[in-house]
């Protein structure tokens, strides 16, 4: 098991010089001392101040480091697999390397769960449990997992956090950061790729993923969006009995869906049926978290999913999510959507307006277009989306083009999800199944009833910036009174400034009108009588017909 040593309080990474010498050791071990003498480590230790060391071979590194992060421990561990949903901070031949990285460490004792369990929830284990059992179910580089019955009966997960993982990781990160820091002075070939900020990345991830209050929260949220949804299960939380380092839920009693392979099913065209069955309740939830809901399991790999009778869905481990904005998700929709119709110029077009392009910006968007025309061709019987995300990526890189975080986050859980489908079912089609989901979601979203909903939280904007003009003509007044602010009028604008002045009347009328008519929404929405859509319709027409006087009342004024 990996020395936990931690650092004093001081940012000094000299502080614990143990962990330095371990993490110099580990690096020479597999063959990456060139790199140790590349960044002045080296220079700490006398012993290595006059040993060469050979460049290794390129392609080799992203094995090399894996294995050093590895045998580091549950820290680098931890960063190595955030490193590999992240294909936007690293090279991708380094994220697809560190995607195999084992989150499997030796177990901590039962005694030091006991005891954290215990201190956590200020009682006594036999007052919580009728058992525990001693064995963990699962242990990670955070925590680990025990099967255990609440005194009510029910079959509980117990997941304990590991001891003083938060002060070894805290430490760990502050010598990372120090690393960076050298690397991005004496290694132009990483320096590149910004090291400073990709650690900073992943601290505030790890942060996250060791609030197990956060976790819990997260786990709600996904089993309220599922509710509805027979074919997929969230653990339900005790908050009861859940803190900051113990988080104790539903037990979910199945298979992992690495595992599905191994189950003794004679009739392979039975067995190839459950497989189709599972993943397109897998993969079906995926989308739905993606395109519908804003918020999705950011790490999907088959070990946190669970398969159970029926062919149900279980999603485990909520440490790390992600969550998009109203205009990203939109984004996102309209970025599949240009996949699946082969519209590569509305998906350059996105792409571009994500973020700012320091290279040619015709020549990346003509790039762009080409990619998609390359990836749609009319004779493709499906699309290999990890190969498109991945040229998306490196076109980006080539023209200097930043991707906003969440979108490489979004498009990595895409990935996986697709990656994890085929590896249960090969035959699985990813351009098939999207595009029915996609139309479907159309048309639902095209339907009145989903129409009407998007206007009246149009409408509920108006009327709270109607409701807010009191306030915010009250602040101007104010300044006006303590001479703040200043307004200079000129000759040959003053016809403008009162055509202008006209406008803004007519908009606050048009906005009380509408606010007033927004009151009317929950009466039309409750109407259960048969005459419903003929009431909804000419309430738009009468909307519709007041926007249509006030503006034409606004111009025969101004004229």
């Amino acid at each position: 098991m990996v020395r936990m040593v931690l650092f004093k309080k001081s940012h000094n990474p000299f502080g614990n010089i143990l962990r330095i010498n371990e993490i110099v050791s580990t690096l020479i071990k597999h063959g990456l001392g060139y790199y140790v003498h590349k960044l002045k480590l080296a220079n700490i230790f006398f012993r290595l101040f006059m040993r060469k060391f050979e460049q290794p071979e390129g392609s080799s590194i992203p094995y090399r480091l894996r294995m050093v992060l590895e045998e580091l421990g549950p820290t680098f561990i931890k960063l190595g697999q955030l490193l590999s949903v992240r294909p936007d901070l690293v090279p991708v031949e380094y994220a697809n390397e560190l995607s195999k990285l084992q989150d499997s460490v030796k177990p901590f004792s039962y005694q030091e769960a006991k005891e954290i369990i215990e201190s956590e929830l200020h009682k006594k284990l036999e007052d919580i449990f009728q058992y525990i059992n001693e064995i963990p179910v699962a242990s990670a580089s955070i925590g680990q997992v025990y099967k255990a019955k609440l005194k009510s009966g029910e079959l509980v997960a117990v997941k304990v956090q590991r001891p003083y993982i938060e002060e070894t990781i805290k430490s760990d990160i502050r010598l990372a950061k120090y690393i960076a820091n050298l690397a991005d002075n004496y290694l132009v070939e990483i320096s590149k790729y910004d090291p400073i900020r990709i650690v900073r990345e992943l601290e505030k991830f790890l942060m996250k993923e060791l609030d197990y209050i956060r976790e819990g929260t997260n786990m709600e949220i996904f089993h309220k969006n599922f509710a509805n949804d027979p074919t997929i299960k969230i653990p339900k939380v005790h908050w009861e009995y859940t803190s900051g380092k113990v988080l104790i839920t539903s037990y979910v009693d199945g298979i992992k869906l690495s595992d599905i392979g191994k189950l003794h099913i004679s009739d392979t065209t039975q067995f190839d049926i459950i497989k189709e069955r599972v993943v397109n309740n897998y993969f079906r939830a995926m989308t739905k978290m993606i395109l519908e809901d804003g918020i999705y399991h950011a790490d999907p790999h088959p070990s946190n999913v669970i398969v159970l009778k029926k062919n149900i869905i279980a999603f485990l481990d909520f440490g790390i999510i992600g969550k998009l904005n109203k205009d990203a998700l939109n984004n996102i929709n309209q970025l599949t959507f240009a996949i699946f119709k082969g519209d590569g110029l509305r998906f350059a077009e996105i792409i571009l307006s994500l973020g700012s392009t320091q290279g040619n910006v015709e020549e990346f968007e003509i790039s762009m277009k080409q990619l998609i025309d390359q990836y749609n061709h009319p004779d493709s019987y499906d699309i290999n989306l990890s190969g498109l995300w991945t040229d998306v990526l490196c076109l980006s890189r080539k023209y200097e083009h930043f991707i906003p975080e969440e979108y490489n986050l979004v498009f990595k859980a895409i990935i996986t999800a697709e990656g994890t489908a085929r590896s249960v079912n090969p035959n699985f089609n990813v351009l098939t199944f999207l595009k029915d989901y996609t139309e479907h979601l159309s048309t639902r979203r095209n339907s009145i009833a989903s129409i009407i909903g998007s206007l009246g939280d149009d409408l509920e904007t108006v009327y709270y910036n109607v409701k807010s003009l009191p306030s915010d003509l009250r602040n101007v007044l104010k300044k006006i009174q303590h001479g703040q602010l200043k307004i200079e009028l000129k000759d040959d604008t003053s016809k403008r400034l009162s055509a202008e002045v006209h406008r803004a009347s007519n908009r606050i009328a048009l906005g009380l009108v509408l606010a007033a008519l927004l009151t009317t929404i929950p009466n039309l929405v409750s109407f259960q009588g048969s005459n419903r859509l003929f009431f909804i319709l000419i309430w738009l027409i009468t909307i519709l017909g007041t926007i249509l006087i006030l503006f034409l009342v606004t111009e025969i004024k101004i004229k």
